[in-house]
């Protein structure tokens, strides 16, 4: 019972998230004009994606804790609603990320392998 809701936990940590959020962007809830709501979705998005990944740890490949540390941290930048915190959050989660992406393709699927095995 107790790993199970550690997993549900892990899943909806950045759903948590996004109503504090709220409070640092108003504009998330489509009060403004079209740049302003532009500017604090991209970061709000951005930001759940690191925190998911942080947690999860796993991207396309699993993620070392001092990995994970930095995407945690890089999100919570991306909570603060200024550029230069936003602005090192993302390259905090670059940091991480882009190696991940380049060195190229993600663990195989369940049914991938279960499929090779039968042929």
């Amino acid at each position: 019972p107790m790993r199970t809701g550690w997993a549900a936990f892990k899943f909806a940590l950045a759903g948590f998230i996004l109503p504090y959020m709220f409070i640092f962007y108003p504009s998330l809830l489509l009060i403004g004009n079209l740049s302003e709501i532009l500017l604090a979705t991209i970061p709000a998005i951005v930001g759940i994606f690191l925190l998911s990944i942080g947690i999860v740890g796993f991207y396309k490949k699993e993620i070392g804790w001092f990995g994970r540390g930095l995407l945690i941290i890089g999100a919570i930048l991306l909570i603060h609603p200024e550029w230069t915190t936003s602005l090192i959050g993302i390259g905090l989660g670059g940091l991480v990320l882009v190696p991940q992406y380049k060195r190229g393709k993600s663990l195989p699927l369940e049914s991938e392998i279960q499929g090779q095995r039968r042929s």
